[in-house]
């Protein structure tokens, strides 16, 4: 596999997992969006119900950081970059950061993992299991950081396994 196809198919998968989760969160892309942004960043997709900037990347870097900072300034809207990786059982993990926009600053939320509650409502965790780190749910509105919705642990595990198989199922078609 040349390094070319090898990087066209990560692109598809993260443009998989993306709308996976778009989705199943209710939302819809604005392909005419109001929101006027520079070319350069004419590849991100606006999510008006959230004002939301969705950013599917295969640069999972904290530089890649810097030109999304620009764009959530630019449209005043926050965004969501979706990533790839594997997890540490060496599955796809599809993995999200959020940047959070208000008048005064762009504040940086994550990495987190999608997860499925037992309703089916989706929600973006930690990647840390932790008490203190917000929880963002998807669907209705703008982000909004709340508490961790699950129970404990073994919940914890079933809402990561379930949002997994959600996005391999879209990924894989």
């Amino acid at each position: 596999m040349n390094q070319n196809y090898a990087q066209r198919l990560s692109e598809a998968e993260v443009i998989g997992a993306s709308l996976a989760l778009v989705k199943h969160a209710g939302w819809t892309i604005q392909k005419n969006a109001q929101v006027s942004l520079a070319p350069s960043f004419w590849n991100y997709l606006y999510l008006p119900e959230p004002e939301l900037l969705l950013v599917p990347s295969i640069n999972a870097s904290v530089g890649a950081r810097f030109p999304v900072t620009r764009a959530v300034q630019e449209a005043r809207s926050d965004a969501m970059v979706i990533t790839i990786r594997k997890s540490r059982d060496g599955e796809r993990q599809a993995s999200a950061d959020l940047a959070i926009w208000s008048s005064r600053q762009v504040l940086w939320f994550g990495p987190f993992l999608p997860w499925l509650g037992e309703g089916g409502d989706l929600w973006l965790i930690p990647d840390v299991a932790s008490l203190l780190a917000p929880s963002f749910r998807l669907g209705g509105g703008r982000l909004n950081a709340v508490p961790r919705p699950y129970h404990d642990e073994g919940d914890r595990r079933r809402g990561l396994a379930e949002a997994r198989l959600l996005i391999d199922t879209a990924v894989e078609g």
